[in-house]
């Protein structure tokens, strides 16, 4: 492995594989160039570290890689807006489980671009082939 490369390993929740990917950072820099902060800069106001987005969409790219459809992992990594609507409308939960359903769906959906920009340009690289 060059040194330029990094090694995302982890499970996902909906398929019980363990799996290691090898991305280079040519790669994790073309999908995500607008999560990347400059050297220096305030971290962002959502709090999420850049590193995790691209990590969890690491995740699912190397499902993909493995042969998952992505419309099945896009369905697994997106939180349908009707679950979230009633997680923030139900009386029991409390103003800090309604903040954090409100992170973890920001979250989820810088993931799913993430996760789209890589799927995308590997069958850009496809079809180029």
């Amino acid at each position: 492995m060059m040194t330029s490369d990094r090694v995302v390993a982890g499970y996902c929740r909906c398929h019980p594989v363990r799996f290691i990917l090898h991305l280079s950072k040519r790669d994790l820099a073309v999908a995500s160039t607008s999560h990347n902060p400059a050297p220096g800069a305030a971290p962002p106001a959502d709090g999420f570290d850049p590193i995790e987005v691209q990590r969890e969409a690491a995740m699912f790219y190397g499902l993909f890689l493995r042969g998952h459809p992505p419309e099945e992992l896009r369905r697994d990594i997106a939180i349908p807006k009707q679950m979230f609507l009633k997680w923030l409308s139900h009386p029991h939960y409390d103003g800090q489980f309604r903040e954090n359903a409100k992170r973890i769906y920001r979250f989820r959906r810088q993931v799913l671009a993430v996760f789209d920009e890589l799927v995308d340009r590997a069958r850009m690289k496809e079809r180029l082939q």
